[in-house]
């Protein structure tokens, strides 16, 4: 099983084993920018390569809520208010 921490929302492109994990962010206004705003849900996808398991586990270090909506697909809200 994968476990994927995101730290910046850009397209990123992991290795681990035989497996890499592409991570796509998309903003509301349809851009793949990534670039996260206050309060504002950012959509995230991840492509895994082939392997034993697909599965992505999504996990958050930072301020704000994730979700997952899917095996590969999760929204990222960031707070509403820059943490002091």
């Amino acid at each position: 099983m994968l476990a994927v921490a995101l730290s910046m929302f850009v397209t990123t492109v992991y290795s681990q084993g035989q497996q890499t994990i592409q991570i796509t962010a998309t903003n509301p206004d349809g851009t793949g920018t990534g670039t996260a705003r206050l309060g504002i849900p950012v959509s995230l996808v991840a492509t895994v390569s082939a392997g034993q398991s697909q599965v992505v586990n999504w996990s958050l270090t930072s301020g704000g809520n994730i979700s997952a909506t899917s095996n590969s697909a999760a929204t990222y809200t960031p707070p509403f208010m820059q943490p002091s």
